[in-house]
Formats: C-alpha cells, structure tokens, sequence
C-alpha cells in the first residue's frame, strides 16, 4: 500500500476551498487541507509514477503525532511536505468564490430587497461548490497582499484586495469593489483534532454594502468536520445555521444540513428570508454542490408560482491535469504577464518563490524555498516580540461600528497606487505588446520577494 496525493474523490466532493468569504470551504481548507490528501489505496506500478512519496514510516510518525493531540488546536502543528500543495496562496483561494461575481452585480441592481437577499445567499452557496480539489494552499506570510481585476460572466469588472493582517492567530481579510456594492470577508480558525476527525470553526464576520440601494448586510460562517482523517474514506462536511440580517430590518436564516446516516443530507440546505416584522417572504433551497431556487410566498406563506433557480454549479469544466483547478483560477487568479510582474507589489502572492517554484513543477526547490520563508518568518516573529512591537495591517483596520459591529475598513491608497504604477508602465511601454506573459524561469531563480513581508 501507499500513500496517494491528488485524488480526485467521485463519492464525495471536497470542499476544501472553503468558502471564502464565508464559506467555511476556503478556511477549512486553509486549516485542514492537508488531509485531504491522505488516502490509503492499492496501487500498482502502472499508476504508481503518479502516488505519494510518502513513506509508511512517515505515514507512522503523522499518525504518531495526531495521537498526541487529541482535543487540542492542530492548525499549526505540522509543516507539510511539498507535495501536500497547490501553487496558490490561501488569499489567491479567497479570491476564488468570486467566479460567481455577478451575483452579487444581480443583488445590487435588484430592487424587491427579499430577491436581493436570495442572490447574496446564492453567492454564498457558490462558495463551497468551488471545493472539489484535495491540495493544500500555501499559508499566507504575515503582510502578503493579493490584488485581482477581473470581469465577471455577465460583463460586470470587481476589484479585490486581500492582505494577511494577522499570523497568530491567522486571519485573513479581503475586500471586493464592484458595480453599486462593496463587500469585506474576514476569515480566522480554530480545530479541534478529536481522535479520527477534525472541527473546524470558521470565525469573522462578512459585510456585503449595496450602495445603490444604501443597504448594509452582515452574515456568519458555518461550521466544518473532515471525517476518516486516518481511517476510512476522508469527507469534508459543511453545517450549522447561516444568519443574514440587512440594515432594513429585513432576516435570513438557511440551516446547512449536517451529513446524516447513509448520507442523509448530504450538501442539502433550505431556509427563509422574513420581512422586518418576522413574516416569511422567500424561501431559499437546493443542494450546494449542484444549484439553489428561490421561491415566492403569498402573505400567508404559501408558495407563489414556481421556484426559480438563481444560480447552478457548472457540472463540466476543463480542469488542470495535475491540481484540478478550473480556468478561473488558471487563467485569472494566477495570471502573471509581464506588465503586472512589473507593477505588482513585491509581497504579492504570485510573486512567492515556493508557490512559483512548484507552478513549475520543481518540487525541491519549492520544499526549499517553503522552509526557508517560514524560518524567516518565525525569526522576525520572535524578534518582532523581543521588542515589545506588534504587526499593524498596512491595508485594513479593524473598527466596531455601532451600527454593523466589527469591521475591517481600508485605510490605505492601495488601488490609487496600483493606477498610478500601471500608467507609468504603459507609458513606458506604449509600443510593447500587451499581455505578454511574465519570464516565470527568471522570477523562481530570484529570492523571495515575499521574504521581507514575513513574520
């Protein structure tokens, strides 16, 4: 027997992406993402080129080690091997849900506020239908940022920035800016490992701002459990109750269905959105791993015509050979040409060596380059301590509002600078063509620039 990696499981999908933004998917992942790699099969020689390298004596230790930690926080116990990852940062995946951008475009421009309410949590069920890969992303370095621009499917353009403000506890920020709404995604973890599954509970608050309509939203995360983490075949549940609540007055609560016997449930949700006086005026289902209705009611609760699917997961996509991510994040999330290799800020998560080194395929010197950035990390931590000092977010602060509690607000110039640079290279650049991708074998044989924003 070995031990595979990189298995694509046909019963189960994996939502280890994790909703980022609210799913649990991407924070799940970022905490217990590693075992989903843990497979024990038989394998033959024929397809023994593609296994783990994963010895039996290390599979011993890790089993070893887990049982010392019974009970206890395991999101920061073991440094992985290489070969555990994808080439993308935690703050790349969190960007990943935003597939589904135009979504939120719907919610801005709708004006019945219970329809709105439903395309918001139509986005949020997209999140987790993104979580069918079972590689590890690299943890963000303490002060790595992620800037993306992109279209969304129905013509609209977002902004996104999203920067690392904590590493102890890890706690990722990320804030999206598109047509008529701005929306803030705060991403902090706590597991418990209890024995042959592991908890994960996905903390933050996620604030979504219809500026046309001058509405704010505020939701919570759902809760994860990996079950058969060493015996059995590994599955990644999603459940608990998602609470959205407007600045109108206006509620929705969707219970996620916690997996059952013989997979009763399994990915299944249903819920309600209620007007300001507690009246039922949608209800909202379907399975997350396949689509979401919404559904009218008449004012004594019955349904109102036919349920109307806002939103369905594509069931085909041209997935990578190797990592099995789709050409959203192929082609927008880790796009590097040679103009944004130029303009991008040095602490940029397409600029880490590890996670170059290994979009390569050069799997021993991205091991090399991972260890040394989290030595590095660990060194200015404990010097950072030694001072007396602590890290400040360069981009986000976080405020309790009054009327929308804690906040993660933008205090710096981040997009005006990113305008500014961009100019200045095309001007520089006017008679070069655009969009020539950037010399990848030139960026992975330099340092790290990631390295000076470490902890």
């Amino acid at each position: 027997k070995k031990i595979r990696g990189d298995r694509r499981c046909t019963r189960h999908i994996h939502p280890t992406t994790m909703s980022w933004w609210s799913s649990a998917t991407a924070w799940a992942k970022n905490a217990i993402g590693w075992q989903d790699n843990l497979e024990v099969v038989q394998t033959s020689e024929a397809d023994g080129a593609n296994a783990s390298k994963w010895s039996g004596e290390q599979q011993q230790s890790l089993w070893h080690k887990l049982s010392s930690l019974q009970g206890r926080d395991v999101m920061s116990a073991f440094s992985l091997p290489i070969w555990a990852f994808e080439p993308i940062s935690f703050l790349q995946l969190m960007a990943e849900p935003l597939q589904h951008a135009d979504l939120l475009d719907k919610a801005a421009q709708c004006e019945d506020p219970y329809e709105r309410m439903a395309y918001l949590i139509a986005f949020n069920v997209g999140m987790y239908s993104v979580g069918i890969r079972t590689k590890k992303p690299f943890n963000p370095l303490l002060g790595e940022t992620y800037e993306l621009e992109a279209d969304t499917n129905a013509g609209g353009k977002f902004r996104f920035l999203a920067e690392q403000v904590s590493h102890h506890p890890p706690v990722s920020v990320g804030r999206t800016e598109g047509k008529g709404y701005w929306m803030i995604n705060e991403h902090g973890f706590k597991s418990k490992f209890l024995g042959n599954s592991i908890v994960v509970e996905v903390m933050g608050m996620n604030h979504y701002h219809d500026t046309v309509h001058d509405v704010h939203y505020t939701w919570n995360h759902l809760n994860s459990v990996a079950n058969n983490i060493l015996i059995g075949g590994l599955w990644v549940d999603h459940f608990g109750t998602c609470q959205m609540k407007d600045s109108q007055g206006n509620t929705a609560k969707v219970e996620f269905t916690k997996c059952g016997w013989l997979s009763a449930g399994r990915y299944q949700f249903a819920g309600g959105i209620y007007d300001k006086d507690n009246k039922l005026r949608m209800k909202v289902a379907g399975k997350w791993s396949e689509s979401m209705t919404m559904q009218a009611v008449d004012p004594a609760g019955a349904n109102k015509g036919e349920p109307v699917v806002i939103w369905r997961r594509p069931q085909k996509e041209d997935l990578h050979p190797i990592y099995h991510y789709n050409k959203f994040v192929q082609d927008v999330l880790q796009k590097m040409d040679t103009e944004m290799e130029a303009t991008l800020p040095e602490n940029d998560s397409r600029k880490r060596l590890d996670r170059l080194l290994l979009e390569k395929g050069q799997l021993d010197k991205a091991g090399v380059a991972k260890v040394d950035l989290e030595e590095k990390q660990r060194v200015k931590e404990r010097d950072t301590t030694a001072s007396g000092n602590s890290h400040e977010a360069v981009h986000f602060k976080k405020v309790e509002d009054e009327k929308f509690g804690t906040l993660w607000v933008p205090i710096s110039q981040y997009w005006e600078e990113h305008d500014a640079r961009v100019a200045k290279y095309r001007e520089q650049h006017k008679d070069s063509p655009a969009g020539t991708p950037a010399p990848a074998a030139a960026l992975a044989q330099s340092p790290s620039p990631a390295a000076a924003s470490t902890k």
